[in-house]
């Protein structure tokens, strides 16, 4: 699939006081020896992730190529007030469709809880998310889409490519360009002064499978978000990050306007993954949301 043009620069507001940097590597291996694991199953498919933190559940949806550890320093955070779960990728067996992954999903997550929890939901996750929130109303109590994976349509060619990466077992950095594409699209927005969380970057997403994220892409492809969000009651808002693209931000709006309880937010200078390249502006942001009345 070719990317979208980067988007012309947000209008930043005025500047505020940079935090002080988050050492990454200390982060995310505390998270690692912290956190508590979780696996859900069911026929079909499963799915792995972590636990961490205390309070009001919120869980995080990857998109296709991420991984539950590349939100570890939003969740560092985030662990004082709020039970983040952070999940990786559907590992999806028997080729479900997103409808069916939601619904075992939100069996596995209401079974776990016990009560009702808020999703962030990110590119292909985002679709995930919908999905979860129109299927239940009564347990879903904020939601957060982030990212192009939502609204998504393909085309007879992306379709037939994505069949055919379904056979390959290779780590998606084996593909030609492949760094190329991730360094465009995403090294702008991380800080200069910190090559190595970007190099953590894209470690995690280089070593998804290829046949994992087609799988991904054709499963949220395979029911059109459009035909639920008329079901969508809760509080719920679209963040729109500079450099995801013209048509992604169109397709933010668009989501605006057909569902009923939703506003847009920008991030100026965030990139695509604003969990790992500005976690302390994303923190800001979910708090205000997830802790006032909407």
């Amino acid at each position: 699939m070719s990317s979208d043009p980067i988007s012309p620069p947000l209008e930043p507001p005025a500047r505020e006081p940079c935090p002080t940097p988050l050492s990454w590597q200390v982060i995310v291996q505390q998270v690692d020896e912290q956190a508590h694991h979780l696996n859900f199953q069911w026929e079909g498919g499963q799915v792995d992730g972590i636990e961490l933190g205390a309070g009001p559940p919120l869980v995080f949806l990857p998109n296709a190529t991420h991984t539950a550890r590349m939100f570890a320093l939003t969740a560092w955070l985030l662990r004082d007030d709020f039970r983040c779960v952070l999940l990786d990728p559907i590992k999806n067996t028997s080729h479900q469709n997103i409808a069916t992954e939601a619904q075992n999903l939100g069996d596995a997550l209401r079974n776990h809880f016990g009560g009702p929890y808020s999703l962030y939901g990110c590119g292909t996750g985002a679709s995930l998310a919908i999905q979860l929130a129109a299927r239940f109303p009564e347990t879903v109590h904020h939601l957060i889409l982030q990212g192009g994976g939502f609204g998504i349509s393909l085309a007879w060619t992306e379709r037939l490519m994505l069949q055919i990466g379904r056979w390959f077992q290779r780590p998606v950095n084996t593909l030609p360009l492949w760094q190329a594409t991730q360094f465009r699209n995403h090294r702008p927005w991380f800080p200069p002064f910190d090559e190595t969380r970007f190099a953590f970057a894209v470690q995690e997403m280089g070593a998804t499978r290829c046949c994992d994220v087609a799988n991904r892409m054709l499963a949220c492809s395979s029911v059109p978000d459009t035909s639920v969000t008329s079901a969508i009651t809760c509080p719920t808002l679209i963040l729109q990050c500079e450099g995801q693209g013209r048509s992604v931000n169109g397709r933010g709006e668009e989501y605006a306007h057909r569902i009923a309880n939703a506003k847009l937010e920008g991030m100026h200078t965030a990139g695509m993954l604003p969990f790992l390249t500005h976690p302390h502006r994303l923190v800001k942001l979910l708090r205000s949301f997830l802790t006032t009345d909407n």
